[in-house]
């Protein structure tokens, strides 16, 4: 059966929509340093370090709010495309909480001391974290923030600063808590789909090897949406955790390679 080079176009365009149209934005392996992370407070004996060419955080203050995070060129999702980041996770003492999340800093890009000092802006975008002691949940954050000594940068706790909220994102996959063991490896991908100009959907996926531990899913189908993003963090709040192999991915809306394919046929076809 001949098939049509119209069909065996869209067919690659399809595959490519969903493949060859990724972005690596950035790629850390940890081999030579903390590279661009940094943690996001000037204050207590918090470390950031490498540990066996893995990003080694220790969260020694349990009073303060600490975090850790990477600026990255500025990312706007459309409609059909999506941000994820993945990597390697270890703890070899307990996190208690461990949160991943996306943000647009309004203040741009940091340099590895630009969280540690007192300044003021806004923040916009999603998170999600797991618990040892309580549900976990996947929530929208914006609001002002001013980092201080004792208060940096606002993806821990509660929303920081006036106009944040959380109301208007829906959550699934967290009704119960999860504890990560000790020097045990877990490979992790958060993920922000914009599934329609009215709604956004994330995912927190854990894997232990072939397993599935956990994950937890968001939906936003009310209120304003966060579509840019220029920052990812991490946070664990106690103990020492590592990361490795940390990579964030963009992908724009699959429509993209479908018009190319049919550009190609076009082209195929006026030559013919």
């Amino acid at each position: 059966m001949k098939i049509s080079v119209l069909t065996a176009l869209l067919a690659a365009s399809a595959l490519a929509a969903t493949s060859s149209q990724a972005t690596v934005v950035f790629t850390d392996t940890f081999e030579s340093g903390t590279g661009d992370w940094y943690r996001a407070w000037s204050g207590g004996s918090t470390s950031l370090t490498t540990d066996n060419d893995r990003l080694s955080f220790t969260f020694a203050d349990t009073g303060a709010q600490e975090v850790i995070g990477r600026s990255f060129d500025s990312q706007t999702i459309p409609v059909g495309g999506s941000l994820t980041v993945t990597f390697d996770f270890r703890q070899t003492s307990s996190t208690g909480i461990f949160r991943v999340g996306f943000y647009d800093l309004s203040e741009g890009a940091f340099d590895a001391g630009g969280w540690a000092q007192t300044s003021t802006g806004s923040y916009a975008g999603y998170t999600t974290f797991i618990r040892d002691n309580g549900s976990n949940i996947a929530r929208r954050e914006n609001g002002n923030f001013n980092t201080t000594v004792s208060q940096a940068y606002p993806t821990v706790g509660t929303n920081q600063g006036s106009g944040g909220t959380v109301s208007d994102i829906t959550d699934s996959g967290g009704g119960t808590n999860f504890s990560f063991a000790n020097d045990t490896d877990y490979q992790f991908s958060f993920t922000i789909d914009r599934v329609s100009a009215t709604q956004i959907d994330t995912r927190l996926l854990v894997m232990e090897g072939a397993t599935e531990r956990y994950n937890v899913v968001g939906s936003q189908t009310s209120g304003t949406l966060h579509t840019d993003f220029n920052t990812v963090v991490l946070r664990t709040s106690s103990g020492t955790a590592l990361y490795d192999n940390i990579q964030l991915t963009y992908i724009p809306e699959p429509s993209t390679a479908l018009l190319g394919g049919i550009g190609m046929l076009c082209l195929l076809r006026r030559r013919r």
